[in-house]
């Protein structure tokens, strides 16, 4: 597998020791990492590097195709795992030189001498061969990538059995990073792993999608501990400091219950999901759960921490849903939740210019509300201008007087006998007052 889908040649040594003086290959060869010259052939394509002179190249540059990328450096394969040179300095190439032949412009004899002493040109000495009749390696141009967490990572504990989503985005590396370019890195092969009895995986590889990302569920086991899974670069040695892998850690831990019930008014709701949720409302679910007949949901296990259980609208009638904070620390919590159905907002319309600076303002009426509240702020900056708390009809005139040429947002909430939070609006209303001409 080459990351970032470079293009896989084989290097094979074809000959070897040519004569300092005759330029001819010679059988004989010392010892790995002694030095001598080889003739490099590449397959597929059967090209032979040689100086500009036509003399084969005891050293020879492999170069990119034309109009590849920086992005793309020079890599080797070892029995299946590729490695990458070190970064190299701003625009220069740490394995070869693409811009000339430095080899072939000194004489014959000072060559050998020259093969020991440059950095840059690739010696098969370099690629760890025997120096063999045959023997190869396989080099490729390819994109080297780096691994990074991406999206919501559990920060504190969390239950057992639980199912996280995670991703990770692979970035490109040997490059400039300009803030204001894209360096993701698409199509490039994730391998997923964990320790035994570390729970189960969603899937043990994906391929990053156009913005450099890739996402496996992990189901965590039902032991408390502490537990780790590794994504790493497909072929590519697993190396969290040189970050072609990533490690998300995660301690399982058994803790209290939060309960409740879900209500409309005093009507106990069947059927409506619940989700408990840490941290923020809108970050991803922890725990999901049913209510019963009797509109009661439950989650066992929750660690210390702060969460939101939200419940969803079962119908249209229903807001899409509500939350409400919890704080475990070591005991079971209940919580009761109450979904209102959707106050539909009638006059001034939405967006509305209106010549009064105390406009009346209507609402469809939610049969089982005793009051509602009105809440009006200017829309810039929020600040609260009116908040009247026990309107008894499905209307209301402001009485505060509403700054001319400024738009406010205006939205109601319905309240029960008993309390009960019946009815809200789901989508808030403008207007905008405009002093009268004349």
């Amino acid at each position: 597998s080459i990351p970032g889908g470079g293009t896989e040649f084989t290097l094979v040594i074809a000959e070897k020791e040519l004569d300092a003086q005759t330029g001819t290959c010679e059988p004989a060869y010392g010892a790995p990492n002694t030095g001598g010259c080889y003739l490099y052939e590449t397959f597929p394509g059967g090209v032979t590097f040689q100086f500009e002179n036509g003399d084969p190249a005891g050293i020879a540059g492999v170069c990119p195709a034309s109009g590849a990328t920086d992005a793309y450096v020079l890599a080797k394969s070892d029995d299946g795992v590729t490695t990458f040179p070190p970064a190299p300095p701003q625009g220069t190439n740490p394995i070869v030189n693409c811009d000339s032949d430095l080899i072939g412009q000194l004489p014959w004899g000072l060559r050998h001498l020259a093969r020991l002493i440059l950095p840059t040109p690739l010696h098969a000495r370099d690629e760890g061969e025997m120096g063999m009749v045959g023997s190869f390696s396989t080099i490729f141009w390819a994109m080297p990538v780096a691994l990074e967490s991406f999206g919501t990572i559990p920060t504190g504990p969390v239950a057992p059995g639980q199912a996280l989503q995670l991703s990770f985005r692979a970035v490109q590396t040997h490059v400039d990073h300009d803030s204001e370019d894209d360096h993701s890195a698409p199509g490039v092969q994730v391998d997923f792993s964990l320790l035994s009895g570390a729970g189960s995986l969603s899937a043990t590889s994906a391929v990053t999608n156009a913005d450099g990302v890739v996402t496996v569920g992990w189901t965590l086991p039902l032991t408390e501990g502490n537990y780790s899974l590794t994504a790493a670069v497909a072929g590519v040695t697993a190396d969290v400091e040189a970050g072609t892998a990533a490690n998300v850690d995660v301690a399982v831990q058994t803790g209290s219950a939060v309960s409740g019930t879900v209500f409309y008014s005093t009507t106990p709701l069947a059927g409506v999901t619940v989700e408990l949720v840490e941290g923020a409302a809108t970050n991803q679910a922890l725990q999901t759960a049913t209510t019963d007949a009797s509109g009661n949901y439950s989650f066992t296990d929750v660690p210390d921490g702060t969460y939101h259980v939200k419940a969803y609208g079962s119908t249209t009638e229903f807001i899409t849903w509500k939350a409400s904070q919890v704080t475990v620390a070591g005991e079971n919590v209940s919580r009761n939740i109450d979904l209102p159905k959707i106050i539909v907002l009638l006059t001034p319309a939405s967006g509305s210019t209106v010549f009064t600076s105390q406009p009346e303002l209507t609402w469809t009426a939610n049969p089982e509300a005793v009051r509602y509240t009105v809440q009006i702020n200017v829309t810039d900056g929020w600040e609260l201008i009116d908040h009247p708390l026990n309107i008894t009809s499905a209307s209301y005139t402001v009485i505060p007087q509403l700054e001319w040429g400024v738009t406010h947002t205006w939205q109601v909430d319905a309240y029960d006998q008993a309390g009960h939070h019946v009815g809200t609006t789901q989508s808030a209303f403008t207007l905008t007052p405009t002093q009268p001409i004349g």
